[in-house]
């Protein structure tokens, strides 16, 4: 017989996992998998614009003698290739999404300009509308940073004394003219800033290459403008999905503007 008096012990099942917690992990995993698979889908579906820009013939110098008596050159090209660096490559167009590119951009570090050697460096930038620019002055004497531009928001003008900064949020110009940069200390010393509501802008480098990445495919007008010369050209552009377009532009001395 058995016997009914003696204690009932609970068989061990292991921990009890909690049915909330578990759903919520199958999602957060579900989640990433999704963004995951969009972000490899968008990846295949854009293209990428490359290219070079050139500038052939006699370089031409500016108007003003530094404090060395020389008058520096206009333009910054690579002799043995011929590129011209700080010339800006954009698009034109219907973009599936810009997003909200000044919360973008006010997230971002500011971008140095440099005032060093009575230059400013870079000398050429492109930004986002709402990114932050940062003026230095590393040189020994004062400067001055002077804005000129068709946006009332991006006008500004501010001594820089030896070792000093200024910050500024520049914002989209009609139809993305340029803010141009001075010193009317050194009148020799200039910059230019170009800024988008969109991302599909380059500057090109010292061998005068770019690279527009990330391009949705559609109909395009890239645009190539050099600020200093006066450079401007344009051409129709098909962007096909997953393409790697490459283009080449070349200036030459019956371009300069005065």
């Amino acid at each position: 017989m058995w016997d009914t008096n003696l204690p009932i012990i609970p068989l061990y099942r292991g921990p009890k996992a909690s049915s909330t917690s578990a759903t919520l992990l199958l999602l957060v995993i579900f989640i990433c998998c999704v963004q995951a698979c969009g972000q490899q889908v968008a990846a295949a579906e854009s293209a990428s614009i490359t290219g070079t820009v050139k500038y052939t013939g006699e370089v031409p110098q500016l108007k003003f003698v530094d404090n060395g008596g020389v008058r520096r050159e206009l333009l910054e090209v690579d002799r043995r290739s011929s590129g011209l660096r700080y010339a800006v490559v954009y698009l034109l167009g219907e973009f599936p999404e810009k997003g909200d590119s000044s919360a973008d951009a006010s997230d971002e570090e500011p971008v140095l300009i440099d005032q060093i050697d009575e230059t400013f460096e870079p000398h050429v930038i492109a930004i986002r509308d709402g990114r932050d620019v940062r003026f230095r002055n590393s040189d020994g004497g004062n400067h001055n940073v002077r804005s000129a531009t068709l946006e009332e928001r991006n006008e500004f003008n501010v001594t820089t004394a030896a070792g000093g900064e200024y910050t500024h949020t520049l914002h989209m110009s009609r139809k993305y003219s340029p803010v141009r940069i001075g010193c009317d200390i050194h009148p020799w010393m200039s910059a230019w800033i170009y800024v988008f509501d969109h991302p599909y802008f380059a500057v090109t480098d010292e061998l005068g290459n770019f690279e527009i990445s990330g391009v949705p495919p559609g109909d395009y007008t890239l645009i190539i403008r050099q600020p200093d010369a006066g450079f401007s050209e344009k051409r129709e552009t098909t962007v096909k999905a997953g393409e790697e377009l490459n283009v080449e532009i070349e200036f030459s001395t019956d371009d300069v503007r005065d």
